[in-house]
């Protein structure tokens, strides 16, 4: 078996009947994590397959061999966490410095940092440092100048650039083994941020997510400029709004209908009116008329509004808002995706979870404000359909206080009204306590 793979071509072996034995090297080099190895170990036993080891003793009792075995079907696995969190470490370092990862994009060559320290390790001379460099050929520069350009000021899409670039090769030429000019490749030299002269590492996900883009939160960045800058950053942050505000155009679902009709404006926080996308695509979930668990103290028990006051139409009373010292940005869903439109501060963040994307919000300001602790962010999730389930509450708990204020005023025990309103008996108290303060305040 080789040293690296052949697993599966073993099952198939096992399968088809072809093997009786099987003799590794130690259990780590079946797999690195423990229930793989155990899965592997129990599916040749069920088969009549004996998996020896040749680090383990030969003979004594069988608890004795089990015990050496899933010790070191521990150890394997600690030490993978282990390699891989000291591996994870050091290129985030090896990033912060500035050092390249991975190879240039187009525009850059890489060369050897002669100031760089000396990086020896135990076989000898190791690799030496090397950081971004601009291209000997300065029209590939002017190309990625060119194509922001196209981007921030005319809003052209990822296909007429290629277009435009693939007319006049002479003046963009292609890169080394590029055959054309592609959408896709255009797309990805718009999102690079290498462009601004910082190194950026861990920015997508490679081998665990299919090259998804990693939430701004998990981007490691150098602490200065690391090589020099095709596009300012002010520029590539421009483009990034851009092209941010054509995706949420573009999302199918959203904006007009499928009747044709226009996207409602929204007012923005300085007054002026606003386009931004509305989620048309899921079906709104009926709502009860009237929920077992009403409110206690606030008149709402376990379900708030997500702004902390009430909701009076579907349509966000701002882009960008502060509740006291925290900056409250709204959320939308689109693509199994949470996003953040470009408010105020021009903030255009996405995350699988809520929590993922405040993270990624808080790191966003923080870049964009320039300083190094992240201002305190609250998401508010936007859509139709929450607004909707708010002003139903409402409702709701406006007839349930009724109800009970009516009820006591009868001479109903509160253990009836709770029956009968299908609430708890603390809930319904505190209903008509709420019900007396309003009335107190009014008077």
């Amino acid at each position: 078996m080789p040293r690296n793979g052949g697993l599966r071509e073993l099952l198939e072996w096992v399968e088809r009947g072809e093997l009786d034995r099987v003799v590794c090297e130690r259990i780590s080099r079946v797999a690195r994590d423990m229930l793989p190895s155990l899965q592997v170990e129990y599916h040749l036993a069920s088969r009549g397959v004996t998996l020896e080891c040749a680090n383990e003793p030969r003979g004594g009792m069988t608890t004795g061999q089990l015990e050496l075995r899933r010790t070191a079907q521990v150890r394997a696995e600690i030490y993978r966490h282990e390699l891989m969190e000291q591996s994870m470490r050091g290129q985030r370092q090896h990033a912060a410095a500035g050092y390249r990862h991975g190879p240039p994009c187009y525009g850059y060559i890489a060369i050897v940092d002669p100031d760089a320290p000396p990086a020896a390790n135990r076989f000898g001379g190791g690799r030496p440092e090397m950081r971004l460099a601009l291209h000997l050929d300065q029209r590939r520069a002017d190309t990625v100048k060119e194509v922001f350009r196209l981007r921030r000021d005319k809003q052209l899409q990822d296909g007429e650039i290629a277009r435009l670039l693939a007319a006049d090769l002479d003046r963009y030429p292609l890169a080394d083994g590029q055959a054309l000019w592609a959408a896709r490749r255009v797309r990805k030299m718009l999102a690079q941020p290498k462009y601004s002269g910082y190194q950026v590492f861990n920015r997508c996900a490679a081998r665990t997510n299919h090259s998804r883009i990693n939430p701004i939160a998990d981007w490691v960045r150098s602490h200065q400029q690391a090589h020099p800058a095709i596009v300012p950053l002010e520029e590539w942050y421009q483009t990034q709004l851009v092209t941010a505000q054509m995706r949420e155009r573009q999302a199918p679902g959203w904006g007009a209908s499928a009747r044709g009709r226009r996207p409602a404006r929204y007012p923005t926080h300085d007054g002026t009116a606003d386009r931004h996308p509305r989620p048309l695509r899921c079906q709104r979930p009926p709502v009860r008329a009237a929920p077992r668990r009403p409110a206690s103290r606030n008149g709402r028990r376990g379900h708030q509004d997500p702004g902390g006051g009430r909701v009076t139409d579907n349509k966000p009373t701002a882009v960008l808002a502060t509740d006291g010292d925290a900056i409250v940005l709204p959320a939308v869903r689109m693509e199994r995706r949470w996003i953040t439109p470009a408010g105020a501060h021009g903030v255009v963040v996405h995350g699988r979870a809520l929590g993922e994307l405040q993270a990624s919000a808080r790191q966003a300001l923080a870049l964009r404000f320039g300083t190094p602790a992240a201002p305190p962010v609250q998401v508010r999730p936007q859509s139709a359909e929450l607004d909707a389930l708010a002003e139903a509450r409402l409702r709701y708990d406006t007839a349930l206080r009724h109800a009970v204020q009516t009820l006591r005023a009868d001479g109903t025990s509160w253990t009836d009204i709770a029956q009968a309103c299908h609430v708890r008996k603390a809930d319904a108290q505190s209903c008509s306590a709420n019900t007396q303060a309003d009335a107190s305040t009014a008077q």
